[in-house]
């Protein structure tokens, strides 16, 4: 795999995750926004006809604008898991590439997977690789397991702690689980 080619992967990742958690602060403020400027509105509402039809009309209104703010506030919360995850998703896969590219450059030299990801370091890969979850949103650095002529690499978030990426090598594929 090119370096330049996973620090580009990277970049693509960090910038979605980035882009993607501004856009859930937008939903969550409008949630808020939005029905206090609509009940501001409403009580400076001078609508035609009697006491009873402003009343009516300024109830209604400002129900609805509370139904909004809840109707957001859901829509605020279900974005962390339905959109925020798969971006730190794609920041864990983009993370772990390099690693996995150096693993089955290692195990081409010598027959067999590292013992440890320390092994890699510095002729297969940089020591700032397997630094990098730690120093991204992911904050938490690789697991690493080898099993007979098998690995599995895995990339968790740390605060929640049951979200993460795991690469298998018997199946050459990315499986995430939990929010990511």
């Amino acid at each position: 795999m090119d370096a330049a080619l996973g620090t580009d992967s990277l970049r693509l990742a960090l910038d979605a995750l980035s882009r993607t958690r501004l856009l859930g602060a937008g939903v969550a403020l409008s949630a808020v926004v939005v029905p206090l400027t609509a009940i501001a509105l409403l009580a400076r509402w001078r609508p035609p006809g009697g006491r009873a039809v402003r009343a009516t009309l300024r109830t209604v209104g400002s129900l609805t604008a509370l139904a909004y703010g809840v109707y957001g506030a859901s829509l605020a919360g279900e974005w962390g898991r339905r959109a925020v995850g798969p971006a730190r998703g794609r920041v864990a896969r983009a993370l772990g590439a390099p690693v996995v590219a150096a693993l089955g450059r290692y195990r081409t030299e010598h027959g067999a997977y590292p013992p440890s990801l320390a092994e890699l370091v510095p002729r297969y890969l940089p020591e700032t690789a397997l630094d990098a979850p730690t120093r991204s949103p992911l904050a938490h650095p690789f697991e690493f397991r080898t099993r007979g002529d098998a690995f599995m690499l895995r990339v968790r978030e740390a605060p929640p702690r049951y979200s993460g990426c795991e690469y298998s090598s018997r199946t050459q594929r990315w499986y995430c689980s939990g929010y990511f």
